[in-house]
């Protein structure tokens, strides 16, 4: 070979070397400190290249990027960013600071407003499902989303666990439950129990990955939050109001009198430092015991045992006349709180699910959180009760049956549902699409924050009170089952998790950051509380009659179910069991 072709042909092997190494990538840029995806940031991979600008869910592009290229990320109100591109990553997630300057803040918060419209700019619409004289809020099923056009995904934490009770229900009388009144979020946490080994911070946050048992070749990710517990010999003193609903609706056994077999539940809870109104509502509204201290336990119990029922409902103003009360006995640094009990069914003065939410709104910046108890069967509005716990400061609980009515307000659950700890909690997943195609959450639908085809980005976040926990699931197809290339050996997360939340006792935001390590367990191996928590997910899944349950069947469900060894939940874990069987007998019309 002459020297001319020599040198041509080693020319041409180190271009092709070089070019090799270049490689398209991407990423998504998000706020550091709302952890919120960011429009229109400018990115270049230098002066001379033409610079490409993140879409409306923060991702960007660059079709050619060499390893350790210097990439520079601008947007008017941040700080800029020069980054070295990892040369063993195709996507990578960076994080913006807001500029201290004045004014730059002032533009932060215009483009935030622009991208997160106001609950007061708009009204939100509430799709109502009527299932013979009750109503639910119709909600569509998350599907799965590909992780390189929308890797961030987040929703706020749901501490209600009503669906579950409401769902029991129905099944105990021998009728389907439906697909409106199954949020799967609500029954997986109904059964949440903490393992042992959590951390002692105000919020702890786990994540561990498993086969999915009903879809072979896809995975199964389990996010668990708790929060701290009541440091020992800690009194928080209570301001409890009782808003009653005492109509002629209220007048069957399974309503009012579960509703005062809860509340004297509660009543021995409470000691001196605590205090209790009792606000009841029917055609009008009146105050049946003005606020006492829980020293007067006599006096509080026989107002309590002597409510009765009759007249129409007048919710709106019995909600103003609560709120009103709690707030002229506000207790700084206490657990300020209206209990509110009905079967939901408004029928004087603003009675919609709309009307609801924005009463409820105006109630949120005033320290005074609100807790649901819906009672009933026939005429129950469980959509309203969700609607003014979602959008109040809220939780929300079912009461069917005297057992429940006695648990709801016990030990320990009198700490993790009535004391709040934590405040506007979010989940926020940024998931790694050289390793997962796509994903989905399961359940938690009205409680997507900020998704890309949601109204609901002004979402208020959830309320955890001591000890309490919320587990949600997510279904992954990772990047191998759809026959896509395989991922780099050495990228190990498949996702990063950040939790936010805010304390009640102080001012400030806080996040817990997760990283989700490639660390697949074959499902046999997983431990007992996230096998427990999946079959509670897939039982849902077929009382949805959901789009993807694969291989799913009732005979799964209660074959994983009867695996569950915690000696606690043994008598939960038979009564689970048993309602599987009855669903599975409804649907295949046996007796």
């Amino acid at each position: 070979m002459s020297s001319r072709w020599f040198l041509i042909f080693l020319w041409l092997i180190q271009a092709s070397g070089v070019s090799a190494q270049d490689r398209e990538i991407s990423g998504i840029v998000l706020d550091g400190r709302h952890i919120l995806s960011l429009q229109g940031v400018r990115v270049s991979a230098g002066t001379g290249d033409p610079a490409v600008f993140t879409n409306e869910d923060g991702v960007f592009r660059l079709p050619k990027v060499a390893p350790g290229q210097m990439l520079h990320f601008e947007l008017p109100g941040y700080q800029p960013l020069a980054k070295a591109w990892p040369g063993d990553r195709q996507f990578t997630t960076v994080w913006l600071t807001p500029s201290a300057h004045p004014a730059a803040q002032a533009d932060t918060g215009k483009q935030q407003a622009a991208g997160l419209s106001s609950l007061h700019d708009y009204h939100i619409p509430v799709a109502i499902k009527a299932h013979q004289d009750e109503t639910y809020e119709s909600v569509a099923e998350n599907r799965f989303e590909p992780a390189a056009r929308h890797p961030l995904s987040s929703f706020t934490l749901n501490t209600d666990d009503a669906a579950y009770c409401n769902v029991r229900r129905f099944l105990t009388r021998g009728q389907r439950p439906p697909k409106e009144a199954v949020r799967i979020g609500e029954m997986v946490n109904y059964h949440a129990r903490t393992a042992p080994g959590w951390g002692t911070e105000a919020m702890n946050l786990r994540g561990q990955t498993t086969t999915c048992p009903w879809h072979p070749g896809h995975w199964l990710m389990q996010l668990t939050a708790r929060a701290g517990e009541l440091p020992a010999h800690t009194a928080i003193p209570c301001n409890f109001v009782l808003l009653v609903d005492v109509s002629g609706s209220m007048d069957a056994p399974r309503k009012l009198p579960l509703l005062k077999r809860a509340f004297l539940t509660l009543l021995d809870q409470l000691d001196s430092l605590d205090r209790v109104a009792v606000v009841v509502y029917a055609g009008t509204v009146s105050v049946a015991l003005p606020s006492t201290s829980a020293r007067y336990k006599s006096k509080i119990g026989e107002v309590i045992r002597n409510l009765s029922a009759g007249g129409s409902t007048a919710g709106q103003a019995g909600i103003d006349l609560a709120f009103k009360l709690a707030r002229e006995q506000y207790v700084a640094g206490g657990n300020n709180r209206v209990i509110m009990a009905t079967d939901g069914d408004f029928n004087v003065g603003k009675t919609s699910d709309a009307d609801m939410r924005e009463l409820i709104t105006r109630y949120r910046d005033w320290g005074i959180f609100l807790t649901c108890i819906g009672v009933g069967i026939g005429n129950y509005k469980d959509s309203k009760l969700e609607t003014l716990a979602r959008w109040g400061q809220g939780n929300f609980l079912y009461l069917d049956n005297e057992a429940e009515a006695e648990k709801v307000f016990s030990a320990p659950e009198f700490h993790q549902r009535l004391l709040t700890f934590i405040k506007d909690a979010r989940m926020k997943v940024i998931f790694n699409p050289e390793l997962i195609a796509r994903y989905r959450l399961i359940g938690y639908e009205s409680r997507m924050d900020g998704s890309q085809d949601s109204l609901l980005a002004d979402l208020p976040g959830g309320e955890l009170g001591y000890g309490q926990q919320v587990t949600a699931f997510y279904e992954l197809a990772p990047r191998d089952s759809l026959g896509l290339p395989p991922p780099d050996p050495r990228e190990r997360s498949l996702a990063t998790v950040a939790l936010q939340y805010e304390i009640v006792a102080d001012t400030g935001s806080h996040v817990v950051w997760e990283k989700i390590p490639l660390s697949v367990i074959p499902f046999d191996q997983a431990n007992d509380h996230l096998r427990f928590g999946a079959s509670v997910a897939l039982f849902g899944m077929l009382l949805q009659q959901s789009d993807y349950l694969g291989n799913g069947s009732y005979g799964l469900v209660e074959k994983i179910a009867r695996r569950y060894h915690d000696r606690s939940m043994k008598q939960s874990r038979k009564a689970f069991v048993k309602l599987v069987q009855r669903a599975e007998h409804l649907d295949s019309g046996l007796p």
